[in-house]
């Protein structure tokens, strides 16, 4: 009896191989279609069951992905909990003083219900971002922006997004760990994961970054400095490093199974919004993942565990409309695959 169960699991390997073979033919042809009508500058990966189905641009290039950095954030924080050392019911005061800490939850800034309003938005408005951009500034810095702002809402009441949650969970993750941020995220995540072409909050070592298409005129020649995107979206890496951290992330080796049950839990109704993560779960399967646009680049970052599928897209041209490009490839896959996979 063991001997048939295990020639019909070897069978059954053969098998799969055989229809992700295939799948990457379909893929590869629909795909090369695609990018003829609609060119896309930047690199990406589509992978289903851990084979790469199609990708394009060089592996050794990087760009700066954004807010997917979230995602980053949040697993450290997770991490974090895991080990003892805080729970994300813990109110923000008992970490770092900011006005009304004590009615904020670690939980509320990670899934965007704190009311700290988004200090990236009003500068934007003001067209101060710009000037403020090209220069260093730490998170300390950062937080002098909003710290002296009225609430927008009761915390745990409403979903308004914020980067300024994301630069107060970087203070917390260097409170609690007693190292920098940026250090805290290489041994928790880069080094687990082998991501070695990953700088955080400045460009990597090891890989050359894609030169920015900036549009702002404002900006255009000059030098954005990273650590002004931080724990909030200061992380640069490549499309190789960025799927080798989605299935670490999948597989359990940068935080357990239950800490990726909490990041993907949708937490105000209506939000579609977890810990650090855009998508919805069902039982333990979950769609989802997070987009990043900063001047010059845009990315988005999809697993479909239903499916089996990553998929990886950075750009470094923030006129492509990379929302078009996750649509299309997602109708590719939904046709390759007889209908698997929801984005």
């Amino acid at each position: 009896m063991h001997k048939i169960i295990k020639q019909f699991k070897s069978v059954a390997l053969i098998l799969l191989a055989l229809i992700i073979s295939i799948l990457a033919t379909e893929a590869n042809a629909d795909m090369r279609s695609l990018l003829k009508r609609h060119p896309f500058n930047g690199a990406f990966i589509i992978a289903q069951h851990g084979k790469v189905l199609f990708r394009q641009g060089s592996p050794s290039l990087a760009y700066q992905i954004g807010s997917i950095t979230k995602m980053f954030t949040a697993a450290c924080i997770l991490k974090l909990q895991e080990q003892g050392r805080l729970h994300i019911q813990d109110p923000l005061s008992k970490y770092i003083d900011f006005p009304s800490g004590n009615k904020i939850t670690l939980e509320d800034l990670l899934s965007h219900t704190s009311g700290v309003p988004d200090y990236l938005i009003e500068m934007a408005v003001s067209r101060e971002l710009a000037n403020y951009y090209q220069s260093y500034h730490s998170k300390e810095d950062l937080l002098s922006l909003f710290n002296n702002r009225p609430l927008q809402f009761t915390p745990g009441s409403q979903f308004r997004y914020s980067n300024a949650n994301y630069i107060l969970l970087g203070l917390v993750i260097e409170k609690v760990s007693g190292m920098k941020y940026e250090d805290f995220v290489t041994r928790t995540i880069l080094l687990p994961a082998k991501m070695l072409h990953t700088g955080v909050s400045t460009n990597p070592r090891h890989a050359l970054v894609a030169e920015p298409k900036i549009f702002e005129k404002e900006l255009r020649g000059k030098i954005i400095d990273l650590s002004n995107y931080s724990s909030a979206g200061g992380i640069v890496s490549t499309v190789d490093d960025m799927y080798a951290f989605a299935s670490s992330l999948i597989s359990g080796k940068i935080i357990s199974q239950q800490s990726m049950a909490e990041m993907v839990r949708e937490r105000k109704s209506g939000s579609g919004y977890g810990l650090g993560w855009t998508g919805y779960a069902q039982g333990n399967r979950y769609v989802g993942g997070h987009g990043g646009r900063t001047f010059g680049y845009s990315a988005f970052l999809d697993i479909d565990t239903f499916s089996g599928t990553i998929i990886v897209a950075l750009s470094n041209d923030p006129s492509t409309d990379i929302d078009r490009l996750r649509k299309n490839i997602k109708n590719i896959l939904d046709t390759a695959t007889l209908g698997g996979g929801n984005f």
